[in-house]
């Protein structure tokens, strides 16, 4: 799954964790990078993801206008050791995606120059 997701070439301490069950899944991204190259990230796993999906939806990419808290881990059976994503906030950055089950969500934390990744369903 890694072995095709357009890190950019400044990506460092790169964590991930997923899995999958039937039909059940989630995926965790997290890294950090220069933020020019976090914000020129985005629409690249945006393409990574819809291109997996065998479809071509378009996300608009917003500011954040408050705080926000990211989701999951859903299930703490499934992945129980990702301290490095639970109760993750982002103050300042973008949100890219749609909130929804099989929907891609990037967060980018501007002042970590950090992105984030999940997807679930």
């Amino acid at each position: 799954m890694l072995a095709n997701f357009p890190f950019p070439a400044s990506a460092h301490d790169i964590y991930c964790a997923a899995y999958a069950d039937w039909i059940s899944h989630e995926t965790l991204i997290r890294f950090d990078a220069s933020e020019p190259d976090c914000e020129a990230a985005i629409p690249k796993i945006l393409e990574w993801y819809e291109k997996g999906q065998n479809r071509n939806w378009t996300y608009s990419t917003v500011p954040l206008a408050s705080e926000v808290y990211l989701p999951g881990p859903v299930d703490a059976k499934w992945l129980p050791n990702v301290d490095w994503w639970t109760g993750l906030r982002v103050k300042h950055g973008f949100f890219a995606g749609k909130d929804s089950s099989n929907m891609p969500q990037i967060w980018i934390d501007s002042d970590l120059g950090r992105v984030y990744f999940y997807e679930i369903d």
